[in-house]
């Protein structure tokens, strides 16, 4: 096979990187890059130069992606950038640009290395690592980083290719033997279900109209709607925000038919919105926003409502990201997510093994900790199974 690097996700056909997406990953195809570099995102004045690797066989069909991107920083990664750069600074000269394989400022788990089904994963796998592994000494980036894997067939390539493996968080609700959300209720412990139900009571009170847009349903105005609520509550708990107008029109745009919009509206006013995307039975709850305080309407929406949503369309899978010490109490179970380094300087990557070993154990722990937290009266501390 032939490898290419494309600075533009413009100059890759749709169709062709589709094809090696795998389903139920919304947030890996073509559009939703797109998105994120014609918005000025991830484009090279805001520290993401594109760098998509691929694979071309003979006749110049792609045969498999790594989405990747030349960084100048560690924006937007939660729990994946371990606060490497000053010691590889000291030891090693500077720790940016680093190739990083992920989706800019979406901290959501997913495939990496997009192989077309098709294609022999044992030969395409091994020869994207080399291509990455190539392309960072070429530019002289100090490193290649693989961040929120979901798929564990990666992590023995990875391993081979002298690369450290570690590991964060996500909150996850899954459907299981479900069938309703009174069944997902009706698992829990009389407290937490009582306490849930109080909690849908007083985000009810508040007398707001909950309505949600389905693909064409999300109209023109919507993006300009959406992102003054996502920019205040943003604002209001993170700082600046890390998306643009632009990002959601794009989105809206080009991906409506994968994506819900669930509004609290006041009359014409729009108080609330939740923004989710969906493919097949897996979702990604996105974005929230919310304009005043109102107490308990986050929970209602971004998670019971979410959760209902997902019994009705027979969804069975919900990502809720990776922050929120609040989720585990009301279902949610905390799951690993891997990540994986390699560092061109061999003697740094010896520190960063150990750094990752940290952060691997301070992970467990917390799962731990999570696991305790649920509400569910047939799991206990030591069990190894997340329902």
């Amino acid at each position: 096979m032939i490898t290419a690097c494309y600075s533009s996700i413009n100059d890759i056909l749709a169709a062709d990187w589709d094809r090696c997406v795998p389903p139920e990953h919304p947030l890996l195809r073509h559009a939703y890059f797109r998105a994120l570099e014609q918005s000025g995102i991830a484009c090279p004045s805001t520290g993401f130069s594109p760098s998509h690797i691929v694979l071309l066989e003979r006749g110049g069909r792609i045969a498999a992606i790594a989405p990747a991107f030349l960084k100048q920083h560690s924006n937007g990664e939660l729990g994946v950038d371990l606060g490497l750069a000053m010691a590889h600074r000291r030891m090693s000269g500077s720790y940016y640009p680093k190739l990083q394989v992920e989706i800019p400022m979406t901290p959501f788990a997913g495939g990496r290395l997009l192989v077309r089904p098709d294609v022999s994963r044992e030969e395409a796998v091994p020869a994207l690592i080399y291509a990455l592994k190539q392309r960072a000494m070429e530019v002289g980036a100090s490193s290649v980083q693989i961040a929120a894997m979901a798929d564990a067939c990666l992590l023995p390539h990875l391993e081979d290719a002298d690369f450290t493996i570690t590991e964060s968080n996500t909150y996850v609700w899954r459907a299981g033997l479900d069938r309703s959300f009174e069944e997902f209720l009706a698992r829990m412990d009389s407290a937490s279900r009582s306490e849930i139900r109080r909690e849908r009571k007083r985000a009810q009170a508040e007398g707001l109209e909950l309505r949600r847009f389905n693909g064409g349903e999300i109209s023109a105005e919507f993006p300009e709607k959406f992102y003054s609520l996502y920019a205040e509550n943003f604002i209001r708990h993170h700082g600046a925000p890390w998306l643009n107008t632009g990002y959601f029109r794009e989105l809206f745009f080009s991906m409506n038919e994968r994506l819900a919009l669930d509004v609290a509206l006041r009359g014409e006013e729009w108080v609330a919105a939740v923004l989710t995307a969906h493919d097949g039975a897996a979702g990604q709850v996105l974005y929230w926003g919310q304009s005043g305080r109102a107490k308990y309407l986050h929970f209602e929406m971004v998670m019971y409502r979410s959760i209902e949503h997902a019994f009705a369309t027979a969804v069975s899978r919900l990502d809720f990201g990776s922050i929120g010490a609040h989720k585990a109490a009301r279902g949610l179970s905390c799951t690993p997510v891997s990540h994986a380094m390699w560092f061109r300087d061999p003697a740094f990557q010896s520190i960063a093994r150990v750094a990752c070993e940290g952060r691997k154990k301070v992970a467990s722990r917390d799962r731990a900790v999570e696991l305790a937290r649920l509400p569910f009266r047939n799991v206990s501390p030591e069990s190894t199974v997340y329902p």
